[in-house]
């Protein structure tokens, strides 16, 4: 139950960030052996004291374009903060999806070891960092 809790705000944080267009269902989610493949490379401060970690635009082997995402973490420079999300990734396991969110598709993944380290992928891609 505390995981629902945790995910939904999440969800509704991430579709207002996310550009709203028509999309179908995708046939899958990303693996999460795709995105550990992939990794992070760009990051987003998501609160005040804590950043997200982003690949805007992959398809991870799937026919769909996806925005990855992995929150949330503290660090006192870009490349601390992308390490430790990185190293999240190497925990990381599908949880749910594809969720319809308004016109987007959302898939959640965990990592176990942090109930707060909440990764997701939405397609379609795109997501305005500004």
């Amino acid at each position: 139950m505390r995981l629902r809790v945790l995910v939904a705000p999440v969800v509704l944080f991430i579709t207002q960030l996310v550009n709203a267009t028509p999309s179908p269902k995708p046939v899958s989610c990303p693996t999460d052996l795709a995105i550990k493949k992939i990794g992070v490379s760009t990051i987003a401060q998501d609160r005040a004291d804590t950043w997200m970690a982003v690949e805007l635009k992959n398809n991870y082997g799937t026919s769909d374009e996806w925005t990855f995402m992995i929150t949330a973490f503290k660090g006192n420079t870009p490349e601390e903060i992308l390490k430790k999300a990185n190293e999240a990734l190497t925990k990381l396991y599908f949880s749910d999806g594809p969720i319809q969110n308004g016109q987007k598709w959302f898939c959640t993944y965990l990592t176990g070891s942090d109930p707060f380290i909440v990764g997701m992928a939405v397609t379609p891609a795109g997501w305005n960092l500004k």
